[in-house]
């Protein structure tokens, strides 16, 4: 985690929003590191707490780059109704992480915690494989079209730094 904290607080400086990173354990998003900032935010997200599988950004993130197979699985998996606002078809919800996989990142607008949104993006390792998710936190009255913008290009951006150091190079 000491590698990761130099990240998460640039990015947490950048945005002035919470930024967390999570890795993937049984198949689920664990958020492992934290960086606060002052601003006023109450948050459901502790290290350590399991944020769940498809109702937040770093389990898209993670469902997102699986193997077809992989995917199909999850996407067969009944999700509970968590917000008025989570995903639970599994058609628009497949539509969804292909878009996640397309433009490498996931966004989370109130689908596990109403008044909770965030964005995040894979961090891969030398070989290309996802090892864990980069995100920012923000309470939904801090979250419009312009702020989805900025947060996800940044968020996008410390990710790919980050995935950088781990020696990931894009083979485009």
């Amino acid at each position: 985690a000491a590698i990761v904290r130099p990240y998460l607080t640039e990015l947490a400086d950048k945005t002035g929003e919470a930024a967390t990173l999570a890795i993937e354990v049984d198949g689920v998003a664990v958020g492992v590191d934290l960086v606060d900032t002052a601003r006023p935010f109450r948050r459901e997200v502790a290290l350590g707490r399991i944020i769940g599988d498809t109702a937040n950004a770093n389990g898209k993130v993670f469902a997102a780059f699986k193997t077809i197979a992989e995917r199909a699985e999850i996407l067969a998996r009944p999700r509970p109704q968590l917000t008025p606002h989570t995903v639970v078809d599994a058609n628009e919800l497949a539509k969804e992480l292909d878009g996640v996989a397309a433009e490498g990142v996931a966004f989370d607008l109130e689908e596990r915690n109403l008044g909770t949104c965030a964005v995040a993006a894979p961090v891969r390792d030398q070989l290309g494989r996802v090892i864990a998710a980069i995100s920012v936190i923000v309470p939904s009255g801090r979250f419009g079209p312009e702020e989805r913008v900025e947060y996800a290009e940044a968020v996008k951006s410390t990710a790919a730094s980050l995935s950088a150091f781990l020696g990931y190079g894009r083979r485009d």
